[in-house]
Order: C-alpha cells, then sequence, then structure tokens
C-alpha cells in the first residue's frame, strides 16, 4: 500500500486502505455488501479530516481542477456505436467491437502488472538475500555434512536390510492364503 501525502497520517491510511481491502475482496466482489454498505467509511472520513486538518485537501483539489480538462477528454469521448440502442432487432447486427481499451482499465492494468512485478522482484531480492545469509553463516556447508551422513546412514544400514530381507523371502517363499496373520495368532493366545 503507498504511503499517505502526509506521513503523520500512514497509521490512518494503513487501517484504511487494510479495512477496505478486506471488505471489498470478501464482501463487495462476493455480493454480499454494496458500496452503500461500507463499514470502512468511518476511517476514510477520520482520514478525510486528518488530511483537512495538514492543509493537503486543498492540494488534491488544485490537481483535481488541473486535470479535470484531460478527465473530461478521455471520459467524454463517445464513438458511433455506442450511440446504437441496447436492444437490437432480430435482423440486425451487432455493434462492432471497440477499437482499444478505456483508458481507466489500461491504467488498472498498468497498475497491476507493476504491483505484479514489483512482488515478484521483492520475493527474487528475499530469497538472495537468504542465500547469502545462509552462506554467510554456515548453513550450506551444514546441510551437505547432513545429506553425506543420511546417505552414509542409508548404505550402511537401510541398503543391507532391505537386500537381507530380499533373499529371505525368496528362500522362505509364502503362498497367498497359506500361513496365519499376525492378528489370527494374537487372537489365538488370546492377547487380541
Amino acid at each position: 500500500m503507498s504511503q499517505s501525502l502526509a506521513p503523520e497520517c500512514n497509521e490512518l491510511k494503513e487501517r484504511y486502505d487494510t479495512c477496505f481491502l478486506k471488505w471489498y475482496s470478501e464482501k463487495y466482489l462476493r455480493g454480499i455488501s454494496t458500496s452503500d454498505n461500507n463499514e470502512c467509511a468511518t476511517m476514510f472520513k477520520e482520514y478525510n479530516r486528518a488530511l483537512k486538518e495538514r492543509g493537503i485537501d486543498k492540494l488534491l483539489d488544485e490537481a483535481r481542477e488541473d486535470f479535470k480538462e484531460n478527465d473530461a477528454t478521455l471520459l467524454g469521448k463517445k464513438k458511433s456505436h455506442d450511440k446504437l440502442p441496447k436492444a437490437c432487432s432480430a435482423g440486425s447486427t451487432p455493434p462492432p467491437p471497440r477499437d482499444s481499451m478505456h483508458p481507466f482499465s489500461v491504467l488498472t492494468l498498468g497498475i497491476f502488472v507493476a504491483g505484479y512485478i514489483t512482488a515478484r522482484w521483492d520475493l527474487v531480492t528475499r530469497l538472495y538475500e537468504l542465500a547469502i545469509f545462509a552462506w554467510d553463516y554456515g548453513v550450506v556447508s551444514r546441510a551437505a555434512k547432513g545429506f553425506a551422513a543420511l546417505s552414509l546412514v542409508f548404505l550402511l544400514i537401510f541398503i543391507p536390510v532391505e537386500r537381507l530381507a530380499a533373499r529371505e523371502s525368496t528362500l522362505h517363499p509364502r503362498a497367498p492364503g497359506s500361513g496365519v496373520s499376525a492378528r489370527e495368532q494374537l487372537r489365538r493366545r488370546g492377547s487380541f
């Protein structure tokens, strides 16, 4: 989440952002709540009040005013096929597809891609830092020693036991259905 325009408002903004993202993903997108029923509205009003106290709302209004003409240009564009009636008769053709995405859709997609790349880059740098930490503190050499010890145990104990068991099973084969199961032996002894 981004920082607030006023550094002293970062805590308020972070609480509101967390509340809003939770409400948006868990309730609004699932149709459980509407935008009129936003439980984070009080936090947003508190954050706005803090911005007004510091005079930042005037800066925001000035920025909005500066970009008002640009917004009107981008939002006011209508194509000729936008004016077609929504319900077309059976014989009419559907409206032609749009030439490009809406500017806000492009912006949203760009923000998503930038966030995704940032998150992946952060993950890669954390893994790199972890690898350097592991190397500096001998974790790599200890892991190699552990692997060697486990390999030695496997070679000296498990493989000979497996070979011995395989040889014994070939010397004394047991036909299916012959012999008594362990459960049956315990039942006969009265232990089960």
